[in-house]
């Protein structure tokens, strides 16, 4: 009888050690976690995106450049600033480029000032607004104006070779590029424009198509009616042409917004993030939508926070 009342005390406190060392811990405290701690959860690896900016600095452009400038400035910092969370994580990993053009001459030569003071792809937001801020409005001849020339300039930049990077160009003119197939280039005295270019059109098809080559994206900026066939023709290009979206990438488009109205910083802010959302509308793949969902999901705590901190 006492050899089984030990035995069964062995086995209970072999159990009784068993139970402990398998006995799953204490639920630890839950301690919420900083907001941006969240934001990088959800954003594992930032997205890759190129801005080049394209301004006409003609003479004609001597009533809107200085709206354009301030727009320009206001749009190149309310990205920069919204790119970061507060810790330093990275939501987007953004480059801007800038282009100022102007015009080219029948003598071979060009506007002084054409396609200089340009500023390739940088992380630096203020050495852009300098460059933008230092143009002065000189110089055209016809109406239109040198924008293939413009887009080419910008495509000599590094862009890069990544289906899964944002790249766009951003063009701001009062007048379209030479070429009749898109301007009025003798259409008439009342809706027509002499061109001296007029055989241009090749050029700025094939500019166009090295955009679409390089999956890159086109706004325009409209300011006058006078873009207003340069601008059919870019969207029917872009229809015809742009490829298919790569596994997980961006697909490209073409778009029209107005960037030079007087707005209120709250106006002018929706209305910039309406034209990026219709721009890749339909142009994402469903693991690139994941992406950009979790970004303006962090985007938007981010400015939540903002808003309760003032």
């Amino acid at each position: 009888m006492d050899d089984t009342i030990l035995i069964l005390a062995l086995l209970a406190a072999v159990g009784a050690l068993v139970y402990l060392l398998l006995k799953p811990p204490p639920p630890k405290k839950r301690i919420p976690k900083p907001i941006h701690e969240k934001i990088k959860e959800k954003i594992p690896e930032p997205i890759n995106c190129q801005l080049m900016l394209l301004l006409d600095t003609t003479h004609s452009m001597g009533g809107e450049i200085e709206k354009c400038q301030k727009n320009l400035m206001r749009l190149v910092g309310m990205i920069n600033g919204m790119v970061k969370s507060p810790d330093g994580q990275e939501f987007i990993k953004l480059e801007i480029g800038f282009v100022p053009y102007k015009d080219k001459h029948k003598d071979g030569t060009c506007d002084q000032g054409h396609l200089e003071g340009f500023q390739t792809f940088t992380d630096d937001a203020q050495s852009v607004q300098k460059k933008i801020a230092a143009c002065e409005a000189s110089g055209g001849n016809d109406l239109p104006e040198d924008i293939c020339g413009g887009v080419e300039k910008a495509l000599e930049f590094a862009w890069k070779n990544d289906a899964n990077a944002m790249k766009v160009i951003c063009i701001m003119a009062d007048d379209p590029c030479h070429g009749t197939q898109f301007n009025t280039h003798d259409d008439g005295f009342e809706f027509g424009m002499h061109d001296d270019f007029p055989e241009d059109s090749h050029l700025m098809v094939a500019a166009l198509q090295k955009l679409v080559d390089n999956r890159v994206s086109l706004l325009l900026s409209k300011i006058t009616d006078r873009t207003d066939k340069m601008s059919a023709e870019f969207k029917k290009f872009y229809e015809q042409n742009k490829p298919p979206k790569a596994n997980g990438g961006f697909g490209i488009s073409y778009k029209e917004f107005d960037l030079n109205r007087d707005l209120t910083d709250e106006k002018f802010t929706q209305q910039i993030f309406g034209t990026f959302a219709k721009l890749f509308q339909g142009n994402m793949t469903p693991e690139m939508q994941e992406k950009m969902k979790a970004m303006m999901g962090g985007l938007k705590d981010k400015m939540g926070g903002a808003k309760k901190k003032d």
